[in-house]
């Protein structure tokens, strides 16, 4: 009876731990808001990154502005890459970010492109002069459109080329736009027309023209799995996260 009882103990201790080892491993939830411009390099580090953490990431990317408000306004976010460093700022402003959470990681340059199909112009004038539409991100929430217009305006051709302009929600719809023949040309990151189907780089835009383009990371205040961001955070500044980056066309800050 004793040798049953003994039996039937170890029968059950062996059971429990084998239930116990079949348990997934508790998975944490990150949401996560990215520049439109970032989307990609940012998909290849989660795939990288989840294969040895029990992470899901979700990311909301858009126009860095609208970003910026829907975490202004109470949005569950814990990690917001910001095309425009201003943002980034307005949130530290806001108590919502500490400085020292905040990192200027990467760099971009502006370029016009073109449809495949559309004429090369040797003056972005000829734009209004052959009644050609030119696409740029909307100049109150897209950075890349805040820039755009600078640069426009600071070359003298914001007033000429006005009445022709077409405005996209992000970056990426003003790629599509181009792409697809809704517009001829089109004002976005060099790093964005890298990967063009049917469009091509017609020039690039002046550096000079515009403010120094740096992109801003940083984790948001009183986020939930904000230990978690962290680390997410760490990644994306590591020495992977970085070549990922450069691999992009970006650059980044050493």
């Amino acid at each position: 009876m004793r040798k049953k009882i003994i039996l039937l103990t170890v029968l059950c201790m062996g059971m429990i731990l084998s239930a116990c080892g079949t348990q997934k491993e508790e998975v944490t939830e990150l949401n996560i808001s990215v520049a439109a411009s970032l989307v990609n390099p940012i998909d290849e580090m989660i795939e990288l990154y989840t294969k040895d953490h029990p992470v899901k990431i979700n990311v909301n990317s858009g126009g860095s502005g609208t970003l910026k408000k829907q975490i202004s306004e109470g949005a569950d976010i814990g990690l917001f890459f910001s095309a425009n460093e201003k943002y980034v700022v307005e949130l530290i402003d806001e108590g919502l970010v500490k400085p020292s959470n905040k990192s200027n990681l990467i760099y971009n340059t502006l370029v016009v492109i073109k449809n495949k199909e559309a004429q090369t112009l040797n003056s972005l004038l000829d734009i209004k002069e052959n009644g050609s539409m030119l696409a740029i991100g909307e100049v109150s929430t897209v950075p890349a459109g805040e820039y755009a217009k600078e640069s426009l305006t600071n070359l003298g051709l914001w007033d000429e080329l006005e009445s022709s302009l077409i405005y996209g929600k992000d970056v990426t719809a003003v790629k599509t736009y181009v792409e697809r023949g809704e517009v001829d040309y089109g004002i976005v990151y060099k790093t964005d027309a890298m990967n063009l189907e049917n469009g091509e780089v017609m020039m690039t835009l002046p550096t000079d023209s515009y403010q120094e383009i740096v992109y801003s990371l940083a984790s948001i205040e009183g986020y939930s799995n904000e230990a978690e961001c962290l680390k997410f955070m760490d990644f994306i500044k590591s020495d992977t996260g970085k070549s990922i980056l450069k691999n992009y066309g970006f650059e980044v800050s050493e």
